[in-house]
């Protein structure tokens, strides 16, 4: 049996599960913000020569998980179920006993194969973290000196930023988000957080009153050739290159993210041997099996490491390029 563990929502499940059904593999999909509406589970441990176990019945589906049956866990968009009640006091208390008790069971299936982790994702979205550990692949042979990283700083100091700029070769800064997505202007309008392009001027003209009010993540903008989206799943690494500087200064040159609605250009490429040993190295360390990494070429034919997502998006590449993705993950969590 094949647990998928995600949200009604997410789209990204529903070509996988197709693949599954054709490869005549079980599945068990979990909708997490409907655990305790829609499913009936009990773990339970009444022999002692026999192991503990969970079980999951959707009554939805009909289907029973028994999680000594689990062949494989695919984790997701889990969302938490919040329930309103009509007596506010108990409120808070119940939806933090669901929250947990959600947690528990997530946790409990991750004892075979996996895509998707339920804490070393959050664990691995750390940028701090990504940084110090794609720095220390990048110092180990065979990947010495072939893979950079942006100069960064993340601080709520002034005169070390200061100190930070005047001391970089580089022109130009990107100034990053460190969690928020966007600020809601109202109730039909959104600002979203990208990636912005900065003189250094424009740096050296904050104050410890703008860090104060909001700590800043800071890098040197890196010119770009091309970038690459590498996704791996397991040991295949697809990649896609991506040519977002044909494209218009705030319509995606920048931040790719912003050329969706302007003829961004993807190419599905073999992936270089030095990126793809790169990545693998990396999910190893991090005990992940997926990982949606971003990379720069730089004018000077040069690698620089941005991020690993480790639960990104990826059906729009899939969509644009007919890179197999979807086949990857259907044939890792089948074991085929």
């Amino acid at each position: 049996m094949i647990l998928v563990i995600s949200n009604k929502s997410d789209i990204h499940c529903n070509p996988i599960i197709e693949k599954l059904k054709k490869k005549g593999e079980e599945f068990f999909r979990l909708n997490t913000e409907d655990l305790f509406t829609h499913y009936r589970f009990e773990y339970n441990f009444i022999d002692p020569n026999k192991k503990p176990y969970l079980s999951i019945f959707s009554l939805d589906t009909q289907k029973t998980l028994n999680s000594h049956e689990l062949k494989s866990v695919w984790e997701r968009r889990p969302l938490t179920q919040v329930y309103e009640f009509q007596n506010d006091k108990y409120a808070t208390a119940i939806n933090e006993e669901y929250d947990e008790l959600t947690k528990w069971i997530r946790g409990l299936c991750f004892e075979g194969r996996y895509l998707g982790h339920h804490y070393l994702d959050r664990v691995f979205e750390n940028k701090l973290k990504q940084i110090s550990l794609a720095y220390n692949i990048s110092r180990s042979l065979p990947f010495k000196n072939l893979i950079k990283i942006p100069e960064t700083i993340v601080t709520n100091d002034f005169d070390k930023l200061k100190s930070f700029v005047n001391s970089s070769k580089a022109e130009h800064f990107a100034i990053k988000p460190i969690s928020a997505d966007s600020i809601q202007l109202d109730e039909l309008n959104e600002m979203p957080f990208m990636s912005s392009k900065v003189d250094r001027d424009v740096i050296l003209d904050f104050t410890q009153a703008h860090l104060d009010t909001a700590p800043s993540f800071i890098q040197a903008y890196i010119e770009k050739d091309y970038e690459l989206r590498v996704t791996v799943i397991g040991s295949k690494a697809l990649t896609c290159k991506i040519d977002s500087q044909k494209l218009k200064v705030g319509c995606g040159r920048e931040d790719w993210r912003q050329g969706y609605d302007h003829n961004l250009g993807y190419q599905w490429i073999d992936t270089p041997v030095v990126i793809q040993e790169f990545c693998f190295e990396y999910l190893r360390k991090t005990g992940l099996n997926f990982g949606c990494f971003d990379f720069i070429m730089n004018l000077e034919g040069c690698y620089y490491f941005l991020e690993c997502n480790p639960n990104g998006q990826w059906m729009w590449l899939e969509n644009e390029t007919q890179i197999p993705i979807s086949d990857a993950i259907a044939n890792y969590l089948s074991a085929s």
